[in-house]
């Protein structure tokens, strides 16, 4: 699964009834209409998600599968990982000495990097949303983490 797909599967799982407009969800995705219809096709061929017709009839929707989230759960600690271990792991106390301590910069990466080493929480809240889209539920992202706190 490349990073855009990844990106693509979160961002519809966190909406309501997990789909989404697809010229939303390519402005979402940060890609083109085009590239998004590509890889929503090559996505249903996986059988992680499906286009369904909007309300209107005229708009087509994208939305996740079941087997969609359940593969987005199981691939997001791994996806994390390698974003920690491409991005940051790499960095060197030399390259971190061009950051000015107070800078935007460093307040992401610090705040990234938090996030990064984050496996358990990861765990944790992968495994309370999975349990919330078992019992019927489908919070945002946003009341998951707070009910995690």
């Amino acid at each position: 699964m490349s990073h855009f797909e990844f990106g693509v599967m979160a961002a519809l799982s966190r909406q309501p009834g997990r789909r989404l407009q697809l010229k939303d969800l390519a402005v979402v995705a940060n890609g083109s209409l085009s590239r998004l219809s590509h890889v929503i096709s090559r996505l249903e061929r996986q059988g992680w998600v499906r286009r369904v017709r909007g309300a209107k009839g005229r708009a087509t929707n994208a939305e996740l599968t079941a087997e969609g989230y359940r593969k987005l759960m199981e691939v997001g600690p791994i996806h994390f990982a390698e974003v920690r271990r491409l991005v940051f792991d790499v960095l060197t106390p030399e390259v971190s000495l061009y950051a000015v301590p107070g800078s935007k910069l460093v307040a992401f990466t610090e705040r990234v990097a938090a996030l990064a080493n984050a496996n358990t929480v990861l765990t944790k809240f992968h495994s309370l949303r999975r349990n919330e889209i078992e019992a019927g539920k489908h919070p945002s992202v946003k009341e998951s983490l707070r009910a995690m706190q």
